[in-house]
């Protein structure tokens, strides 16, 4: 991706702001994409920020508007005249002008809910009766129809007159009586067929609709089901409220995505736009740092393990069985911990797209058993080698020690894909966000299992093989 060169006409800009020259302001910006200018917001001055939202041609001072974050919306609206702060807010898309007043006190979001126009307050007022991360709640009201009684002409002739100002124009959506949503017809279509044919006749009826209290996590796995630009939204009785476009949709899968990848580091997401630079250091510690003490603490039993098991060690046998055993601990956890998240990052992964669910625990068991098995198999001979040339006192010393390391590696990391794939499974059954199954917790938990399954193998091939210990 090449970088943009708005920076170096900057200072062009400043120039034409300081003289006052509007047509020129405008001539030189309307080369740019808002995107462009967005990004280099910050380089102006607050004073030649509102000069260029009060000049620019309104429409695409909003499209800047809409690519900035919220709290550099909020500052610029709180010192625009309010005349022209109602401008810009009417100009802006439904749902991203809905997604602002969400973040507004109340009080504040009355206020300029009186200087908007009738319409668009009120469209403001329906969005925000929908939760936020629903269908309902990212919608836009902008969209193209036409009466199920309309020929191609009249709907062609409608687009015209009435829906220029619409954010995307993908689908001519066909209602009936009450506005109820009774087929839709692509622009293709539209344009190739005769004027006179009826939108009856042209419409597919057989459509796929989002419910409005759908979550939004459902409506990208929808969207990538079946590829369309956009989907219409609709109530219980089938009544047309709005679309969910294509750019939205790949704006929440990222959203999603990102609160996946925290919940799943052991991170709070901060369910806000500001970028990571933006975001003051106490607000990062406050992501983070519940779940470390949380993890603290369960880590303290991995620690309560260690001393039952030097007791039992300094009980029945030579303590220098124990100190072997001790030193290969951390590589077996680790080991178990890796190996547990990446079966949960396949599994988690895998029910993101919408390729498992409950439904497939069996399946997906008996799969990862055998990859553990034969993940384990290699690894286990691997840790065999590790054992057997660690500093013992005779061969045969270090063939129990070796036997004792791949036989716990072995079951470890059975267990801990076993586990990884198992655990995010159960808490989507649970109704439970399976990315909480985060990469930090699993690790805790595999630990304590870990130590359990090798210090009991340990103990068990000890008092067979070498009862009493070594001398």
């Amino acid at each position: 991706m090449s970088e943009s060169r708005f920076p170096e006409v900057i200072d062009d800009i400043r120039e034409l702001i300081a003289e006052g020259n509007w047509a020129g302001l405008n001539l030189i910006l309307g080369d740019w994409q808002a995107t462009e200018i967005a990004e280099s917001w910050d380089a102006f001055t607050l004073d030649e920020k509102l000069k260029i939202l009060r000049h620019f041609e309104a429409s695409h001072a909003a499209d800047i508007f809409e690519n900035l974050d919220h709290g550099r919306q909020i500052l610029l609206l709180e010192n625009l005249r309010e005349e022209h702060a109602a401008d810009l807010l009417d100009e802006m898309a439904p749902d991203e002008r809905a997604d602002l007043f969400a973040e507004f006190p109340p009080a504040v979001r009355d206020r300029f809910l009186r200087l908007m126009e009738s319409q668009e307050a009120q469209d403001v007022r329906d969005l925000l009766a929908h939760a936020p991360d629903t269908a309902g709640g990212i919608m836009t009201t902008d969209f193209a129809w036409a009466p199920s009684s309309a020929t191609v002409a009249d709907a062609i002739q409608r687009i015209r007159e009435n829906f220029r100002g619409v954010e995307a124009v993908y689908y001519l959506y066909v209602l009936g009586p009450g506005d109820r949503l009774e087929g839709v017809v692509t622009m293709k279509q539209l344009l190739l067929a005769e004027p006179e044919t009826p939108l009856a006749a042209l419409m597919r009826s057989n459509l796929i609709t989002l419910d409005a209290d759908l979550d939004q996590e459902e409506v990208v796995r929808t969207a990538q089901t079946y590829d369309f630009l956009a989907l219409p939204v609709v109530n219980r009785g089938g009544k047309m409220l709005g679309i969910v476009t294509h750019d939205d949709i790949v704006d929440i899968a990222g959203e999603e995505a990102t609160e996946d990848l925290e919940k799943f580091a052991a991170v709070i997401p901060a369910g806000e736009e500001t970028g990571y630079l933006q975001t003051p250091v106490l607000q990062h510690c406050r992501a983070r740092i519940p779940w470390l003490i949380v993890l603290l603490f369960l880590g303290s039993a991995s620690g309560l393990l260690i001393l039952h098991y030097e007791q039992v060690f300094k009980a029945g046998f030579d303590l220098a069985w124990f100190g072997l055993v001790f030193s290969l601990t951390p590589m077996l956890c680790g080991t178990a911990g890796n190996a547990g998240t990446q079966s949960a990052t396949v599994v988690i992964r895998a029910m993101a797209v919408g390729e498992l669910d409950f439904a497939e625990l069996w399946r997906v068991l008996r799969k990862e058993l055998l990859v553990g098995m034969l993940m384990g198999g290699v690894l286990a001979l691997c840790g065999f080698v590790r054992a057997f040339l660690s500093e013992t006192v005779s061969y045969e010393q270090a063939f129990v020690f070796g036997t004792i390391v791949a036989a716990s590696v072995f079951v470890a990391i059975t267990y801990a894909t076993t586990a990884g794939a198992f655990l995010p499974l159960l808490f989507r059954r649970l109704g439970l966000d399976p990315a909480v199954m985060s990469s930090p917790l699993l690790a805790t938990i595999n630990d304590s299992v870990v130590i359990l399954i090798y210090n009991s193998i340990a103990i068990h091939s000890l008092i067979h093989l070498v009862p009493g210990g070594p001398s």
